[in-house]
């Protein structure tokens, strides 16, 4: 029996594996680090660009969240891919 496209519900995540192969084919790092904080904290997008680079600290491992909606914000551990990412877009980025 075919499954009609349209009455499938959206996913309310995506495995591991699906965000692995949808990072490994952004090429900008800038858009790789945002899909990745997106991800990785659950970020609406415009909590992503409330982000500041003063929200991370590299010597403690923790982000600032910022949280719109209510939320539940505040510092969370800066993940190793995150940080990864994260670096390798801050080498590179324009003041």
């Amino acid at each position: 029996m075919a499954i009609n496209q349209r009455n499938r519900a959206l996913p309310r995540y995506l495995p591991q594996e699906e965000v692995k192969r949808l990072l490994a084919r952004v090429r900008d790092r800038r858009d790789r680090a945002i899909f990745a904080l997106i991800s990785h904290y659950g970020l609406r997008v415009t909590e992503a660009t409330l982000l500041q680079t003063t929200d991370v600290d590299f010597t403690r491992n923790t982000i600032a969240i910022p949280r719109v909606n209510n939320g539940l914000g505040g510092f969370k551990p800066l993940w190793q891919d995150t940080r990864r990412l994260l670096r390798a877009y801050l080498r590179v980025r324009i003041p």
